[in-house]
């Protein structure tokens, strides 16, 4: 502060004099510093993006101090609770929050950031910021299944819209990135329509009436989406097998068969072979051949029962 004082004395013609003075008011530390983040992100607002390249600022770091206006660039400010994926860097006017390690949404989603800045003061004074800075999903994990072959066995019976199986996978995202829907990869060779799958849950059922006759094991390809932007899939193979009912009878080759035989030829000769196939599957589909009772044969003649020969 500049003073100015005036003496004057008393007399007739009163003399005066000036001086002056300068009062300068010495500083005790008395004031906090303050320490603010102005963020640099979409929005402003504290949320970074998961694929965030590292050495991206992401705020700016605004200290200040009302004793020492002139040496806020010489304050120091530390950080910790980062897990090393955020630093600090310093500027000509104080310090900026960067991105120092790749960010992973699903081993992290959350960090929570205490900042402390310290003036150079006697004693010094300390100000400390917490903030809380979320990490934004983006789509970068497919769905798994848990498995990549699943094995189902069902009934031939079976009636259409009968539940078969249920596979399910799983996405580490989040929000829509993370919602799954089913899908069967349509294939004529494969019998897959004779499937259908419930596309929220992974509920496989029969469309139509399955038949172990055409295919005994039909193979089915599901696929997995997730709603993210892009879609993101992956497969996982079904192998179904059909559980035969023995609904069709064995049928020969032809229906009459006509053999001659000399009277005198050996015993044991095998003059003669019938065959017969059967269009189910498994054990419902093997053939065996006897003579039948009504023929009374039994004593003069012999039939093996797996080649179907008459001896």
């Amino acid at each position: 502060h500049e003073l100015v004082v005036v003496a004057r004395d008393r007399g007739d013609v009163p003399q005066e004099t000036t001086a002056f003075i300068t009062v300068r008011i010495t500083d005790i530390n008395d004031n906090q510093p303050t320490i603010r983040l102005d963020f640099k992100t979409p929005g402003g607002r504290a949320e970074v993006r998961e694929d965030v390249t590292v050495g991206r600022r992401i705020a700016n770091v605004v200290v200040a101090d009302p004793d020492e206006p002139s040496k806020v660039s010489r304050l120091g400010v530390t950080l910790s609770g980062d897990s090393g994926y955020f630093k600090l860097e310093r500027t000509n006017t104080g310090y900026d929050l960067v991105l120092a390690k790749q960010l992973d949404r699903e081993s992290a989603d959350t960090f929570n950031l205490l900042l402390e800045a310290l003036d150079e003061g006697s004693p010094p004074l300390r100000a400390s910021l917490q903030t809380q800075i979320k990490v934004i999903d983006v789509n970068d994990n497919k769905p798994e299944f848990s498995k990549e072959v699943y094995h189902v066995s069902i009934l031939e019976a079976m009636d259409p819209g009968s539940s078969v199986f249920q596979v399910t996978a799983t996405d580490k995202d989040a929000g829509a990135n993370g919602e799954v829907t089913y899908r069967i990869e349509n294939s004529a060779e494969t019998h897959s329509d004779w499937f259908d799958i419930e596309p929220d849950t992974g509920t496989i059922v029969t469309r139509s009436q399955v038949d172990c006759e055409t295919d005994p094991e039909p193979r089915l390809v599901v696929v997995a989406s997730d709603n993210g932007n892009p879609r993101l899939s992956s497969s996982a193979s079904v192998r179904v097998s059909i559980q035969d009912i023995n609904d069709n009878e064995p049928i020969f080759e032809r229906t009459f068969y006509n053999a001659t035989l000399k009277e005198n030829e050996r015993v044991g000769l095998c003059f003669l072979k019938v065959s017969a196939t059967d269009p189910d599957c498994g054990i419902n589909s093997v053939v065996s051949y006897k003579i039948g009772e009504a023929a009374n044969m039994g004593r003069r003649f012999k039939m093996n029962p797996n080649s179907g020969e008459i001896c």
